[in-house]
């Protein structure tokens, strides 16, 4: 039995068996040396308990260190090999590792010979897993011994240069380990050092949550962590530098004769003037209820509204405006930014005590009349409240239309709620409709951390009224809708449909103060794919994050419904509209039992067979129960298409519909998160979602699970007779396996994510067999 763990490409290899025919060492147990001798004899068993990734990248090249901790948790004395894949024009710089006080040798072998070892190694062990990673040189090293509870230090390090597209820079770690290795790694972290020459603009992970901290304009360190991780993408970063006011970045992505995808990344330089700053206009509104006295509240929003008001511009002008019963301005109108008005802005702000109602609407109103009408200047509210209006107008529509109405000026709304005894959709809608964002202090949260990194953000506007269009080239459905202003220290990542190729003129157009600018930057829309299929993914995302805030807003609508449905199963994106199945382990072993082709395309039976193992479904698209009001038999529970609450046997990745007040405010962190964006990277909730929509999205392409293999999607629009003709099957692992996999270059990291697999290629649609060749059905 072979026992693997891979990560970010390492391969520590255990077996009993010799495999030098492969090119791989004699790695072993040592029956001679075992410490006992066990009934029924366990596996060796290795972990890593420690991987840690430095890069120092310098312009367009980079040197990464990687310092991995493996321990033996077997009682055996085990014998290995160490592998780890490096890319095909990186070198090799430094390699350490020291077993009983000897520095250990290793060798590197090119791409041929490390391709028989990886199909060695997968044949062997009938797992695709390393099948991502042929083609690629291996550096090798022998591994003995190994004793009992032992650790071993490994250090290598090489150097590459990096692939550019314009100013665009991408750097790529294989970080993911999913498919390779049984349990996680202790801890994982990656730590990148860039730095380059002309001013580096933007820095974005594809992939990972990163921090950023920048250290001047042509130097940042980016670092990603984790603990118990269960790695499932390469770490993939992006970096661009050039030396004007404003940098854009494109990448699109193209699949198919429909339309392609874009990313745009806008960031301006880190040096700006004082004059190069726009002035703004700031309303803070706080909400000073009685409610604000529970859990310090009072005093954590007293201590980030002081911060706000320290850090304000010399040419910025402020209010602020408490509220209870009733709306208290600090006093009529705006205040110039001076060191005596801000000593007395404190002063009342240490005065602010928390009791009476809640009167949202007088508050909103009279803040919205203190700002002036005036060309050149930015005018933000920050609206902060704990609570639901109580006192005076409390409908939600009235509130929002008057806050509409009441505005002179171009308006920014920021809404903060704090806890979960607050209306998410009046909050959600306000910042909505006024070219803000919103955001939630949890009850685990601290509210001053909150707002102040927020007040860090809005410091230093440098253009507003931002529009972006392209020559030559069709966009579509892009998101965000509105742009939002640029501040200094800022990025804004722009994704949409596009129609056309070749290379543009992209322009960007924006207010400076008074004046109207336009900057006008160079980029290739691609004409077929380039591997960057977390494109699509990203704007899915973003679309379903906006779709499903217009439903809150302004209630449901069943096209939009249908839409989200259509992009969370295409996508794996957790909604709260879309179906999917769970599967009883006895349901899943029944479906195994057929190996009829025609039935994995056929939509009726499997509909049927489908909705008597996972509940039968109305022509409304909700659930229906049997007669006594329960489940009706079989049913696996789930969102249905029209959002009824999960059966209990189905665990529900988000309680998104019971409607509670907790609910609400997660449901509209969840909107926010779609919305605003993240990396490739799913969450949990995500994660869990896409295994049971039971859809993945790979290499442009969409497939779907059926009966133990994902089929594309697309095969569906061929009728019975072409699917009959065309069907070839393989076996997993057979020559003609490697064969396939020889011919098409990206079948291997296909296979390596989806062991059995139906897909179109050439003239003909293969079939690769699950690796346990089901039954044919009984007659």
């Amino acid at each position: 039995m072979f026992i693997r763990y891979l990560l970010s490409s390492l391969l520590f290899c255990l077996c009993a068996s010799f495999a030098a025919a492969q090119g791989i060492s004699d790695i072993r147990l040592h029956e001679g040396k075992r410490i006992w001798r066990p009934a029924p004899r366990p596996q060796p068993h290795v972990i890593i308990s420690s991987h840690k990734v430095s890069v120092a990248i310098h312009d367009e090249i980079a040197t990464t260190t990687v310092r991995q901790t493996f321990r033996s948790k077997s009682r055996y004395i085990l014998e290995g090999i160490y592998l780890f894949p490096i890319p095909a024009d990186a070198v090799l710089k430094d390699f350490a590792m020291t077993m009983n006080g000897k520095m250990v040798k290793g060798e590197v072998l090119e791409s041929d010979k490390a391709r028989r070892i990886y199909e060695g190694i997968v044949r062997r062990n009938r797992d695709p897993g390393l099948l991502e990673y042929v083609g690629k040189r291996l550096f090798r090293a022998r591994v003995f011994p190994l004793n009992p509870g032992a650790t071993i230090d490994i250090e290598l390090s090489y150097v590459e240069s990096l692939r550019r597209e314009g100013n665009l820079v991408e750097y790529r770690y294989p970080l993911k380990t999913q498919t390779f290795r049984h349990g996680s790694v202790t801890q994982v972290s990656v730590q990148v050092a860039i730095e380059t020459a002309s001013e580096l603009k933007t820095v974005f992970s594809s992939s990972h949550d990163i921090g950023k901290v920048r250290k001047g304009d042509r130097k940042m360190t980016c670092s990603y962590e984790a603990k118990n991780s269960d790695a499932e993408r390469d770490f993939q970063l992006y970096f661009s530098r050039n030396d004007r006011a404003f940098g854009l970045d494109l990448l699109t992505e193209k699949s198919g004769d429909g339309q392609g995808h874009f990313m745009m990344v806008l960031a301006p330089k880190q040096n700006f003037t004082a004059d190069e700053i726009l002035p703004k206009d700031v309303v803070f509104v706080v909400d000073t209820s009685g409610s604000m006295r529970e859990d310090e509240k009072m005093e954590q929003a007293k201590n980030a509204l002081q911060y706000g008001i320290k850090g304000l511009n010399s040419n910025d002008r402020f209010s602020i405006v408490s509220f209870s019963t009733e709306a208290r301005p600090m006093k009529p109108g705006l205040t110039v930014v001076s060191k005596e008005s801000v000593a007395a802005a404190i002063a009342h702000i240490k005065g602010l005590e928390a009791r009476g109602g809640t009167n949202i609407h007088e508050a909103l109103t009279s803040a919205i009349r203190g700002f002036a009408s005036e060309d050149g200047r930015v005018n933000i509210l920050v609206f902060l409240t704990d609570g639901r209006a109580t006192v005076g107008e409390t409908r939600m529509q009235t509130i929002l239309k008057e806050v509409k109405t009441s505005s002179k000026v171009p308006l920014r709304l920021f809404s903060f709620g704090v806890g979960y005894d607050v209306n998410t959709d009046l909050l959600d809608a306000l910042a909505d409709q006024n070219r803000g964002t919103r955001d939630y202090v949890t009850p685990s949260q601290n509210v001053e951390v909150v707002l102040s990194s927020f007040f860090d953000k809005i410091a230093n506007p440098v253009m507003s009224d931002l529009e972006i269009s392209v020559d030559g080239v069709t966009i579509t459905d892009v998101y965000p809708k509105r742009l939002p202003d640029l501040f200094k220290g800022g990025e804004i990542t722009i994704f949409g449909r596009y129609e056309g190729t070749g290379v543009k003129a992209i322009r960007l157009e924006g207010r400076i103060g008074n004046t109207k600018k336009e900057y006008v930057f160079e980029g290739r829309f691609q004409s077929k794919s380039d591997g960057r299929d977390f494109i699509p993914l990203l704007w899915a995302k973003r679309k379903v994050g906006y779709l499903w805030d217009q439903i809150r807003i302004n209630g449901k609508q069943g096209e939009l419904r249908d839409e989200i449905v259509r992009l969370g199963k295409k996508y794996g994106i957790v909604t709260p509209f879309t179906s999917y199945l769970v599967l009883e382990d006895s349901d899943r072993q029944q479906l195994r039992r057929t190996d009829s082709a025609s039935r994995l395309f056929d939509q009726r039976n499997r509909s049927a067979r489908w909705g008597r193992l996972g509940g039968v479904s109305g022509s409304d698209g909700k659930a229906k129960d049997s007669p006594n009001g329960s489940p009706a038999p079989g049913s696996a529970g789930g969102f249905t298409s029209g959002g009824a609450v999960p059966a209990a046997r189905a665990k529900a990745p988000v309680n998104l519909v019971t409607g509670t007040k907790k609910d609400g405010v997660l449901d509209s962190l969840v909107r926010k998160s779609l919305r605003e964006g993240g990396p490739a990277e799913q969450s949990e909730e995500e994660r869990d979602q896409a295994k049971r929509v039971r859809i993945k999205r790979f290499a442009a392409r969409s497939f779907e699970m059926r009966q133990g293999t994902w089929v594309d999607v697309a095969l569906d629009k061929k009728s019975d007779k072409e699917r009959e003709k065309l069907l070839k099957k393989v076996k997993p692992f057979s020559t003609e396996y490697f064969e396939l996999i020889a011919k098409h270059k990206d079948l291997s990291k296909l296979l390596a994510a989806m062991p059995s697999l139906m897909i179109e290629l050439g003239h003909q649609i293969i079939w690769v067999l699950p690796a346990e060749t089901p039954a044919p059905p009984v007659k």
